[in-house]
């Protein structure tokens, strides 16, 4: 008899994205363009593959009061964090500084190993300007995003990336 951890049953159908990046290279405006928001919640995102109630991060994890931790959110509380997301969440949205993260954190690489070794399916990684690391399997395309680059114009092609409808 095959023995499935709950979580597992539970997670193995969201899809976390995510955006890495330097400081100031827009990861947050490209959220905000992509979704409305600000401030960290969930709402429903039409993908290709379905409508997915989405839970977005306004702030890297590795940064000064992310999210109310004081001085940014370790790769295991990040984990901790998504996992006690509610169930009827399929998706996550995250931004990630790729470089000089606060607090003597990780940067974005370390933290996507960390999701993947949880068992969080990383859709995709859209890597503003600078390539990383990635885990074997996980997909992450470079993206091309200046100060003169208009937000909307990047979140275009965040949205054709990771199929938003």
């Amino acid at each position: 008899m095959l023995e499935v951890n709950l979580w597992e049953i539970i997670f193995m159908n969201k899809r976390l994205y995510i955006i890495t990046g330097a400081p100031n290279v827009r990861k947050s405006s490209v959220i905000r363009v992509l979704t409305g928001i600000r401030d960290t919640k969930s709402f429903q995102i039409q993908f290709q593959e379905g409508v997915r109630k989405t839970h977005i991060m306004a702030t890297s994890p590795n940064e000064l009061d992310s999210m109310g931790f004081d001085n940014g959110m370790s790769p295991q509380l990040l984990v901790e964090y998504l996992k006690n997301l509610n169930e009827d969440i399929t998706a996550a949205i995250i931004p990630i500084r790729s470089v000089n993260p606060k607090f003597n954190l990780p940067v974005a690489s370390v933290y996507i190993l960390e999701l993947e070794k949880a068992g969080f399916v990383i859709a995709e990684v859209a890597m503003f300007n600078e390539a990383i690391t990635l885990p074997n399997g996980v997909n992450g395309t470079l993206i091309n995003n200046t100060h003169n680059t208009p937000s909307n114009q990047t979140a275009s092609e965040v949205r054709k990336l990771w199929g938003i409808i």
